[in-house]
């Protein structure tokens, strides 16, 4: 499936390690933000909601998982997906 957000002004990712150094700012941190985007996991849907994460857009329809807390992995990837991102920001100011 194609992100269409991401999907026009995509500049071609053919960067050595100098010219890399050489990018706009603006453009270090967009290219971030798309990787972001790209590496967020949304929540396991499933079409028997009986299966889904609770914080998927549907929800769960069993009752042992408590509402609201995510039990497919996907706040726990996207925590540290976030925790890495704040790391390379850090790094690229």
């Amino acid at each position: 499936m194609k992100d269409e957000k991401w999907a026009t002004d995509i500049p071609t990712i053919d960067f050595t390690p100098t010219e890399v150094v050489s990018l706009s700012y603006d453009l270090k941190f967009d290219l971030l933000e798309r990787l972001i985007g790209l590496a967020h996991k949304p929540h396991n849907s499933c079409e028997d909601a009986w299966y889904s994460c609770p914080k998927s857009p549907e929800g769960c329809n069993n009752d042992a998982f408590e509402d609201g807390l995510c039990n497919c992995g996907a706040d726990d990837h996207n925590n540290l997906v976030d925790q890495i991102a704040e790391e390379l920001r850090k790094l690229l100011e």
